[in-house]
This record gives structure tokens, sequence and C-alpha cells, in this order.
């Protein structure tokens, strides 16, 4: 799944469940804080901790491979693309 929703990232997790949330297996997602306060979505990762993801980050030309310190909450105030999945993804060998 992709999710592009300008800071609402939080009331669509919110929103689906865990049902929902548990048949999913990976979600790409843009960490921009600007748009994340705005829409006061202060707790994006650990929702997605919550939901039983880690998150792995997305540069240009590949992934790191490890995932993020569940401790780690916040991503700065530049514009980053994630990736929450529930087991280490198949490109990570």
């Amino acid at each position: 799944v992709k999710m592009d929703a300008q800071g609402y990232e939080c009331k669509i997790m919110e929103g689906m469940g865990s049902k929902v949330a548990n048949s999913i297996d990976a979600i790409k997602f843009e960490w921009d804080s600007k748009w994340l306060n705005r829409q006061n979505c202060t707790n994006l990762i650990p929702i997605f901790h919550n939901y039983g993801f880690d998150i792995y980050l997305n540069y240009l030309g590949g992934y790191i491979c490890n995932p993020q310190d569940k401790s780690r909450v916040d991503y700065g105030p530049s514009a980053l693309d994630l990736f929450a999945a529930r087991k280490k993804p198949k490109f990570c060998k």
C-alpha cells in the first residue's frame, strides 16, 4: 500500500482498525513534519508500531534494511520516504 495523505496519515491509520491493518504487509509513506504537524498527526510512528510494523528508511538508490529503533518517533523537519513492514522486506536480502 502507498499512503500520501498530506498529514492525514494518522486519521487513516486510526480509522482502518486492526483487522484491516493486520491484512497489510507493507505501507510506503512520506514523513513530512510540516504536513503532519498541521493535522496534529504527532504519533504516526507509534501507531505503526502498535499495529506491528517496523519502520525502514527509503533513500535515493535504495533502502536502509535494518528496522529503525522503536524509540524513534520523529524523523525531523525534512520530507522522507519511509516504509512500514511487518517483516524484513524481500528486497533486503
